[in-house]
Formats: structure tokens, sequence, C-alpha cells
């Protein structure tokens, strides 16, 4: 039974609360003692300066059905009576007013979370300050891991605010911040069972991205179009490695927002894809040998075509990637596994959504940006969406203009193998014209040159058939 408790000031409550929680106990679970008893209009836990007793077990179960409530015993009885008297505050059943019609549970409740907020907890320690307190006000990304690793050593915890200012310590331009951000991912998560937050996520997307970037300024230069090509590279890597947790609390509103940055980039650098690629296999790999046996011999020239070539692949695959692995968060991949898998699945996840329409369709804009087919774009993007039922995605489906894309995409491939088709049909007839024309000048010229031997057989014949005679004539003189 819950009673009034009104006998108990609010400074009384506090002091046993403070007491409690100097001890190591709970200041709720006091407060609490308080107010619940079993025994109408008495105190369980009365003042410990009056020397009366404190009853830390539970009181025995009463029956509801019998209308009486049995009495504690006489004595306690008897040294609650005498603590009640000596109380400045007035009597235990007084009719009078009471002071304030606040619940002595909830200030009781407030007390302790305050208690429980400048001591560290139930416990009663305080926390202990923050390591990166003790660093220089401008340190860096690797001094601060350094630091958290020393001062977590052995499997400490390590705090989300501990590692959100690491990742915001990340300078720009500074690539080894961006690699101390990816490492304290991986081992916190290894050996501290760091679990990553979605403001944790956010810091350590955008510091990497940050550090990644290269100054603008006029030491360094404005940052290239292929330097912002790797840096969103970068993060969108980093979010598709499980073991870094950025694919458990990245939302996808933020994936998004890196995949902007990879497509302007793109755009600004005009990567492009070598014609067909994807669409098979094995011609893929016949080409990339055949492009390594020409490559052997080429000058500077040679080499960065092949260097855009093989990033403009990377961009490919890593937002094949990046959309794979929205598509498996959205579709809850837990039905699929074992009972300790899930399990491990489910301590780490913090961000459940999957890839939103618009995500889809800045990935079908990479994909044709790059020069890439209309069937490898919608084998990437789109086809994860047909290939399951409806029901299995727990997202919405790809905009009908996302699908125009595609659509208007392979139209466009369909009318340029068309026009090429008819400019072969085209230049086999023409071809076929011509070989018809030579063959007609050669039939020609093999008359003409038959006519003229003829002629000269003619001749010779006839010059044969005069010379007997002139030698006749010649006998006869």
């Amino acid at each position: 039974l819950r009673v009034r408790c009104s006998s108990m000031t609010l400074s009384a409550v506090s002091q046993v609360a403070a007491r409690a929680a100097i001890r190591g106990r709970n200041a709720a679970s006091v407060g609490r003692k308080f107010t619940i008893s079993r025994y109408t209009g008495v105190d369980m836990c009365p003042l410990e300066s009056t020397g009366a007793p404190i009853h830390h077990h539970v009181s025995r179960a009463i029956s509801t059905r019998s209308s009486s409530i049995v009495p504690p015993p006489m004595a306690q009885y008897h040294q609650q009576q005498q603590h009640n008297a000596a109380l400045p505050s007035r009597a235990l059943f007084s009719t009078q007013p009471k002071p304030s019609e606040e619940d002595p549970a909830e200030e009781v409740a407030e007390i302790g979370e305050t208690l429980a907020e400048t001591t560290g907890g139930s416990s009663g320690n305080k926390k202990a300050p923050s390591i990166l307190l003790t660093l220089p006000e401008n340190y860096t990304t690797g001094v601060a891991l350094n630091a958290l690793r020393h001062d977590s050593a052995g499997g400490q915890f390590i705090r989300l605010t501990d590692f959100r200012d690491l990742a915001l310590s990340a300078r720009r331009g500074y690539k080894r911040d961006a690699s101390s951000i990816l490492t304290a991912l991986k081992d916190f998560r290894r050996n501290n069972a760091f679990i990553l937050n979605e403001t944790g996520a956010t810091a350590a997307m955008e510091g990497m991205l940050r550090a990644r970037t290269t100054v603008d300024d006029e030491k360094y230069g404005s940052p290239t179009a292929l330097d912002r090509v790797e840096a969103s590279l970068y993060a969108l890597d980093a979010f598709g490695d499980e073991t870094t947790g950025l694919y458990y609390a990245s939302t996808t509103e933020l994936v998004e927002t890196n995949m902007k940055h990879l497509l302007e980039a793109v755009r600004d650098a005009d990567l492009c894809l070598p014609a067909g690629y994807g669409e098979d296999t094995k011609d893929d790999e016949e080409g990339k040998e055949e492009a390594g046996n020409a490559n052997e011999g080429d000058g500077d020239e040679d080499e960065s075509s092949s260097d855009t070539t093989a990033l403009a692949k990377r961009v490919l695959d890593v937002t094949r990637d990046t959309m794979a692995a929205l598509i498996k968060r959205g579709r809850d991949p837990t039905k699929h596994m074992r009972k300790r898998a899930a399990r491990k699945y489910r301590k780490y996840l913090r961000v459940e959504e999957g890839p939103s329409p618009s995500t889809a369709h800045v990935g079908v804009e990479i994909c044709l940006a790059l020069g890439a087919s209309s069937k490898v774009t919608r084998e990437m993007v789109l086809s994860p969406y047909f290939t399951k039922p409806k029901y299995e995605n727990w997202f919405p489906p790809a905009e009908d203009a996302t699908v125009e894309l595609v659509s208007k995409k392979e139209k466009d491939e369909q009318d340029e193998r068309d026009a090429i088709r008819a400019a072969e049909e085209q230049a086999k007839a023409e071809a076929e014209v011509a070989a018809a024309a030579e063959a007609a000048a050669a039939a020609a010229a093999e008359a003409e040159a038959a006519a003229q031997e003829a002629e000269d057989d003619a001749g010779e014949d006839e010059a044969v058939g005069e010379e007997p005679s002139e030698e006749a004539g010649e006998d006869a003189g």
C-alpha cells in the first residue's frame, strides 16, 4: 500500500538519501522505502538519528481477503511512536493541511537522480574525468587515440563523448587523421565492446571526409575533383565495412549526403568506364589483361588514363556495395540468422533504415555519370528491389523517375545500336556496289585486253603470210 508519508519533510528525506548515496546505496530505492509500506501509518525506514531500526527486508505478504491489517511487533510500534513524537514537524496522523501537494516519492526520486549524476550512479563513486581533458588544447586525432588506448587498456569501456571529441579533432587535409578515426572504430569495437551511436557515426563520417579533402588555400591549392572522389570513397568504404560499426549506426541521410558529394566529384573529374564494362565478366578480364600488356611500354599519358579508368571502376563497385548494404539493413537480415548471430547483430544495430527513393536515384545517377550501360545500372542498383517480394522490403520502392532514367538510357542505347546497325548495313551495301563496279570494270578490262590480244594475234598472222611471197620474188629476180 502507498501512504502519503505526511510526517516526513523534504529535508529529512534528503538527509537519508544523501547518507544512502554516500554508503553506496541507490537513493531512489531508499525514497521508495519511505513511501511504500504494508502497515498503514507506519514508516518502515525512519531517520537513523533517532535510533529506530531500519528494515531492509521485505515484509510478509498480507492477504487481501482479510479486512483487518496485522499490526507490527509491539516493541517496534512503541519505538515508532517515540520517533514520531520527537519529530519537529506535524504528527503522522495530523489533520492539518499538507505543506505541499507534491508527491514525496517524486521529490525523493528527483533527489536520487541528482545524487546519481553527481556521484556517478548507484555505486556512489564519482565519475573519473575524461583522459582527453589532460591533453593540450589543440590535440591531434592520433594523440587522442593513443591516450584513449592507454586509458582503456584491459577492456575498459570507451565513452561516446570521448570518441566524438576524437572524431571532431580531425583536421582538414591531414589524411592520417582519417586513418586514426578508422583505426579507433575498429579497435574500440574489437577490444572495448564499443557500440557506436548516430551522433558518433555522424562525427566519424564527417571527420574522415574532412581529413581526406585537401586544404583549400594558396599553399596547397583548391582540392581537385580526384581528391574529392578519393575522400568520398574512403568514407563509403568505411560504411560498407561492418567491423567499423558505421553500418549499424549511420543514417540513410548521412550515407546519401556522401553519395551526393561523390556524384559531384565524378562529374567534375569526367570519369568514364570502358565501353561494355560489367556486362560480361570474361570479356572484362580479357580486356584487363590486354590493357595491362598494352600499357607495359606506354608513357605517362597512358598511365594517367589507366589510373582514371581504375578509379571509375572503383567508384562503380563502391556504389554497388553501398546500395547492397543499405538494402540488406532495410530487409532485417536477422530473420535468416541463428539466434546467437541475431542477438549479436541487434546488439550493435542503432539504425534500421533502408535506402530511401532519393538514395536509389543518386546511385543511378552515379552509374550513368560514369557511362555505365543500362544493364549494369539496373543490376547494381535497381535489381535488388525486384529480386524479392515487396513484403520483404521494409523500405519504399524506387521512384518512377529513377526507373525512367534507366529506361531512357536503355532506349538511347537501342537507338544507338540501331543507328550503328543501319550504318553497317549501308556501308555493306556501298561495299557491295563498289565491289560490283570493280568486278564490272575488271571484266571490261579483261574483255578489252582479250580483244587487243586477238588483234595482235591477227596482225602477226598476216605478217607471217606475206614473208614467203617476198622471198619468192627475190628468188625470181
